[in-house]
Formats: structure tokens, sequence, C-alpha cells
């Protein structure tokens, strides 16, 4: 990945566009000179690459340039962070803050009351879940935040936890 340093984020996403992208080819791009996170998230998502809170699916996102992420390590942080960002569109903002969440090497930290994460869009809402679930000691209002999480996901595809009770 250091050795990327030296190629132009534009060579290596006309090799990415030729060859066709890969969720790899993406995330190297966040190593080249001059890259943005906008054009790694495009590369991504042209990849077709799903993210969903599961290990085999978080992987890419652990192998991006921490230099161009976030230095926080709240809910309300990263949220922040993406939106000031200026995605222009949603499915953008989506995988940047689940990148992001999956990014880290320290536990997500949670400020805000349980009802607060109501409006969480479903992605999202799952990789909020799955890093309370990691808590080893969760309290009542981490268990309600879960709840108020459950509640965004219920029957879509991002309920990884129902598909394996089923």
């Amino acid at each position: 990945m250091g050795n990327l340093s030296k190629l132009s984020a534009a060579n290596w996403s006309s090799l990415c566009s030729a060859a066709g992208w890969t969720v790899y080819g993406a995330v190297a791009l966040s190593w080249c000179k001059d890259a943005k996170l906008e054009d790694v998230w495009a590369g991504w998502l042209t990849s077709g690459f799903p993210l969903k809170p599961l290990p085999e699916h978080e992987r890419p996102a652990r192998f991006l340039n921490p230099a161009l992420l976030p230095e926080v390590k709240t809910a309300e942080g990263i949220n922040q962070w993406v939106l000031d960002q200026g995605y222009a569109d949603a499915e953008t903002y989506r995988l940047a803050t689940c990148a992001v969440i999956a990014a880290l090497n320290e536990p997500l930290e949670f400020h805000l009351p349980p009802e607060k994460y109501a409006n969480a869009a479903p992605q999202v809402a799952a990789f909020l879940k799955s890093r309370l679930l990691r808590k080893a000691d969760r309290s009542p209002e981490d268990d309600a935040i879960i709840e108020t999480l459950s509640r965004t996901i219920r029957g879509t595809q991002w309920d990884i936890w129902s598909e394996e009770a089923a």
C-alpha cells in the first residue's frame, strides 16, 4: 500500500476503470497520491461489493488509508463528519458512514438518547447495532439503543440477525 502513494489517483482510477472496479481496487485508491474519498466510494459502489456488518464484508474497509478517515470515535461524530463531506447522494452517504464505522479499531461510543437513533438508515442502523452488540458491558441505555436500531432494520436486508435465527 505504501508504494501506491507514489502513483497518482487518476492513473490508478484509469487502470481500475479499464480492468473493472473491485472493492480492493477502490480501497487501494485511498492510498494513492491525491486520493479523495469521494472517488474511493464511487469505485466501491461501481464494484457492487456489499457492505454489511459481517467480518467478510467489513474487511475491505479495514484497509482504507487512515489518513483520509476522521479521528472520531462516536456515532454522532462519524455522522457529522460524513455529513460535512457533502456527498451528493444517500447511497454514498450510507457507504461512507458504514465504511468509517467498519474501519474503526476502537469501540464506537454512543452519547445520544436511544430515540435519537430511530431515524438512522437501515444499513447505518445495522452497523451501529453490530458495534453495540460487541460491547462486553452494556448499559440499560445501550440495550435501549439496540432495541431502537433493531426496529429500524427489522425486515430489511440489513437485519443479519434475523437471517441467523432463521
